[in-house]
């Protein structure tokens, strides 16, 4: 499955999310998917209006609430049905299906909270 295929997919599954609009965009070989507006906090501290967020250990992280933890969960639930990684990291080979990340907000424009 191409991952213009994939993000349709998650937008339309996750369309369902009450009051969380996500930004998902794909291209060639990357699917990046952004929470833009949300009825809760995203960052704990409330500090951050934006910022990246790793994808491979966003469970653990202090500075997420449970709520946007649950929503990359949802996400993941999707990506991870397509993806397969083979890579090997120390022999810098690099084999998946595709790359894939995780941000709050964008460059461009913030994480609205929208109580």
């Amino acid at each position: 499955m191409r991952t213009k295929e994939i993000a349709k997919e998650i937008r339309t599954t996750l369309k369902e999310l009450n009051g969380v609009k996500l930004s998902v965009t794909s291209d060639y070989n990357h699917i990046q998917v952004n929470i833009m507006e949300a009825p809760f906090n995203v960052y704990i501290n409330n500090d951050m209006e934006s910022g990246s967020v790793n994808h491979y250990s966003y469970m653990n992280s202090e500075s997420l609430t449970t709520e946007a933890k649950t929503v990359f969960q949802l996400v993941d639930e999707i990506i991870l049905k397509y993806h397969w990684d083979k890579s090997d990291a120390m022999t810098d080979y690099f084999n998946c299906a595709f790359y894939y990340s995780y941000e709050i907000g964008k460059w461009d424009r913030p994480f609205i909270l929208n109580n």
